[in-house]
């Protein structure tokens, strides 16, 4: 390219549909009437990134290989070469994808691709076997998410731009090589000391492979010793897998061709080290008489790209995960309404009923794993109710205990403080910690939790304000973390176990500091570990109701806008809003919903509340309608309702204009409260108070 610091965004398409041609530019190829679709991108890449600018590419297809290539060629001659490459695997009658490939990396070798197809005359293995393990070949199916394509563009584009520098910094090393090699050759001792304080390992061998000179930066780096490696052959140093590669590029080197590789190798202590190598002949008498190679440590910079290779992938999780959430859900509220719907016919004292009950149950154990979907998809903010943490503690201990040879020990203060939190999320905290406390004891043991009031003042170290605090403490006795560790466990990623996410620890932190507490770690290796979190205590009570659903339902009147896209979400409100004597009427998006509102304001047939769905995919959803539906009615009584239950909006949906919220899944007896409350202007309406 002619501009050095020009980004090069061109990408080619080689497949023999003309859709997929088309595809591929709405995706990638923006407009001025893409703007909002690119908004909706960028928020599920990046989440909320205020002026944050959407990268544009220039995109050419070629229906088949032989054109793919001429167009590669023709774009190395002017000087603008393709980035990346979406190459179909089928495109009769011409040539396949695999020998499109292989035709194109002939010419140009630098070129990122992708084989995307729904289906494959050719196995991975096969592919494989073709190119070997190449980390500039990647798989697309079909049919492909915008979202991932689009992805996959910004990726790639940015690899071949960094890959580009690289290169460009490597000829550089390389004609520094040269140099240094001929100024070697020429005044040997006039260089060495540079050599040996240099900052690169730097290595000669003679034409058996023999260690002939390794500088003092290899002896540090490897720790293997000078006087100890000279004249012995370099293959016991290199990782098995990567000894074939090395011994092709010092074949090539002694024919007179320098070359660049990455490789593996052992220190003295067996650790495996990554090093980036440039390697050059060394000449004598115009025949070349052995290498010298210059390596530096990439060790750092490979571990760094394979956590956020692991932070990419598990964003993708992420965002899965809360879609699932969402949905399922929707379907727990359908479950867990008719089941509430269907006790109110039956006698508290009924066989039917207890059966009902435990219905009713395992379908909340089913709402707490989407809550723990939802906390690992977004970390969004808590939606907090004051709770006794007594009962939470020892539920959520004994709950991740079950099956164990461990056994929990409680001490609780008898006028323990009530607190305001999110119980699905301070489960999920003990939950984590309970379970690393008994993987630390696998011969068994007993674990210690106790719970106390404490007072904070200024004086005190702990790094939250002042005030009343319920002090929670997780004691095991296992085997605990060596002291190197313990500034570390709350980091993304950190984990000492094989099989680990590094995720618990990092997410437990994360929910307590949203929750305004603080929590931290002592532990003595052999002796245990403890664990001490603070949350704040609230001085509101904890409103209790009477177990039968009759007694806790509050019955009212007046007309309810339910405002949902999920049929069986709208099948279930109905009923349960009939039955407490409510009349309703029910929109699919908030279009709709807001047309409605519209025409009832000009009647007699007002709506005295909405509730509305936060999300709705492909429409308007409660986010926006609230705002439409107050320029209306500044008087618009208003709850909000989402599977997504750890969305910003209900955790303060006061600030954007409702007046309650209620989480998906909802009882009648939940729903009851939160519209009885609303409709009679109560303040502070929530579900269960």
């Amino acid at each position: 390219m002619d501009d050095n610091n020009k980004k090069n965004r061109r990408i080619l398409i080689i497949d023999d549909n003309k859709q997929i041609h088309q595809d591929f530019k709405k995706i990638l190829v923006i407009g001025k009437k893409k703007e909002a679709d690119l908004d909706e991108i960028e928020k599920a890449l990046l989440g909320e990134t205020k002026g944050l600018k959407i990268e544009e590419f220039v995109v050419d297809c070629a229906f088949q290989g032989e054109e793919g290539l001429k167009m590669v060629e023709e774009s190395l001659e002017r000087g603008e070469p393709y980035s990346v490459a979406f190459v179909d695997v089928r495109m009769p009658p011409g040539w396949d994808g695999i020998k499109t490939i292989s035709s194109i990396w002939k010419v140009y070798k630098d070129l990122q691709i992708v084989i995307c197809t729904a289906y494959s005359d050719y196995s991975w293995k096969g592919i494989v076997e073709k190119f070997g393990y190449s980390d500039k070949l990647f798989i697309l199916k079909k049919p492909f998410d915008n979202i991932e394509v689009r992805q996959l563009a910004c990726a790639l584009t940015e690899k071949w731009e960094l890959t580009r520098i690289a290169n460009l910094n490597m000829s550089e090393l390389e004609r520094n090589v040269a140099v240094r090699t001929k100024e070697l050759m020429e005044s040997e001792e006039k260089y060495r000391t540079m050599i040996d304080y240099s900052n690169d390992m730097i290595w000669t061998l003679d034409r058996e492979g023999n260690f002939l000179y390794f500088n003092k930066k290899s002896e540090e780096i490897t720790g293997h010793k000078i006087n100890e490696g000279v004249g012995k052959i370099f293959d016991p140093l290199i990782f098995e897998e990567d000894l074939e590669k090395v011994k092709n590029v010092f074949k090539e080197t002694l024919k007179g061709k320098s070359n660049h590789y990455e490789v593996r190798i052992y220190k003295s202590n067996s650790e495996i080290l990554f090093l980036s190598v440039n390697t050059a002949p060394i000449y004598k008498d115009g025949n070349v008489i052995g290498t010298v190679s210059f390596g530096r440590d990439i060790t750092e910079r490979r571990k760094m790209e394979e956590e956020l290779l692991k932070a990419s992938k598990l964003e993708s999780i992420g965002i899965l995960a809360g879609g699932i959430a969402h949905d399922f859900n929707n379907i727990l509220t359908g479950i867990i309404g008719n089941i509430s719907i269907a006790k109110m016919y039956v006698s508290s004292q009924d066989k039917v009923y207890d059966v009902l009950t435990k219905m009713e149950g395992a379908s909340f154990q089913a709402k707490n794993l989407t809550h723990q979907l939802l906390t690992f998809a977004k970390g969004g903010a808590p939606v907090k109710k004051v709770t006794s943490i007594k009962a939470l503690i020892e539920d959520s201990t004994i709950f991740a205990l079950r099956g164990s040879n461990v056994k929990p020990e409680f001490s609780f203060a008898k006028d323990l403080w009530n607190v305001e939190v999110d119980e699905g999320q301070i489960s999920e905290v003990i939950n984590n910690l309970i379970i690393n406390a008994n993987q630390a004891m696998p011969d068994g043991g007993v674990i210690n939790v106790y719970a106390e009031n404490v007072h904070v003042s200024k004086g005190d170290v702990l790094s939250i304000g002042e005030g009343k605090y319920v002090k929670i403490v997780i004691e095991d006795k296992g085997i605990g973390i060596a002291e190197e560790y313990l500034q570390k466990i709350f980091d993304p990623f950190f984990t000492t176990k094989q099989e680990g996410s590094g995720l618990g620890l990092s997410t437990t932190y994360s929910i307590i500091k949203k929750h305004d507490g603080y929590i931290d770690v002592k532990s003595d290796i052999g002796k245990g570990a403890s664990f001490y979190i603070y949350l704040p205590a609230s001085e509101r009570e904890v409103l209790r109701f009477d177990n039968h659903d009759f007694e806790s339902i509050r019955r009212g009147t007046g007309r309810v806008l339910v405002m949902d896209d999920d049929e069986l979400v709208r099948n279930v409100a109905r009923e349960m809003l009939e039955m407490i004597g409510y009349e309703v009427e029910f929109a699919r998006d908030g279009l709709e919903a807001l047309e409605k509102y519209r025409l009832a304001k000009g009647s007699d047939k007002v709506f005295d509340c909405v509730i509305l769905d936060l999300t709705v995919p492909g429409g308007m959803g409660g986010r926006e309608l609230i705002k439409e539906l107050i320029k209306i009615d500044s008087g618009v009584k208003a709850i909000v309702s989402s599977g997504y239950s750890n969305d910003p909006i209900m955790g303060n949906y006061r600030d954007y204009g409702f007046s309650g919220v209620v989480p998906k899944p909802y009882k009648i007896k939940e729903l009851s409260k939160v519209l009885y409350g609303v409709v009679k202007n109560l303040k502070d309406v929530k579900e269960n108070n």
